[in-house]
């Protein structure tokens, strides 16, 4: 299940992005026509013999015209191994954690806390959160985000949840 998800993951991002482009320790992901956002311009590395130095060298070539430097490491063992040097580089390690629910549920669903909202009502509520990020380097960030929206939505469809319903307090798209 977990490959599976992961396999989504790569091919959504590979799909959206301007291009995907093969490389010595993975696959750049460039979309030069959404600068600021981070995930569509990166470097996933994907080789368990990719050494920090060299990954962090290759982020920087490929990513030069860029504001930031994004790595992203699926494999959690490679990303443990490259962490420390990575950090000791000045590199931020954050992680996306990718679950499966592998038993059936032992209580019934929560009713009322949250429920599917429309397209807009969505996408208002992530630009409520994502106004409260700084974004100063790219005043036209949260406009390259809904644009990424887009294309992630157009390509594989995608639902929108808030909690409550009808205030921005909390979101999720699930695609």
């Amino acid at each position: 299940m977990i490959g599976r998800i992961r396999a989504f993951l790569r091919a959504t991002e590979d799909s959206v992005c301007d291009e995907a482009r093969p490389t010595a320790h993975g696959t750049a992901l460039i979309t030069l026509s959404l600068p600021a956002v981070w995930q569509l311009n990166a470097l996933r590395v994907e080789h368990g013999d990719a050494p920090a130095r060299e990954v962090a060298a290759q982020a920087e070539e490929l990513q030069a015209g860029l504001l930031h430097r994004k790595l992203l490491v699926p494999d959690e063992n490679l990303g443990e191994r490259l962490a420390p040097e990575l950090n000791g580089m000045g590199w931020k390690a954050t992680r996306l954690v990718v679950m499966a629910l592998r038993r059936a549920a032992d209580r019934p669903p929560v009713r009322g806390g949250g429920e599917e909202v429309d397209r807009r009502a969505g996408a208002a509520a992530l630009a409520a959160f994502r106004a409260e990020q700084q974004y100063e380097e790219h005043p036209d960030a949260l406009a390259q985000l809904e644009e990424m929206d887009e294309r992630f939505s157009r390509l594989v469809g995608a639902r929108d949840f808030a909690a409550p319903p009808h205030r921005n307090d909390g979101c999720c798209r699930l695609f």
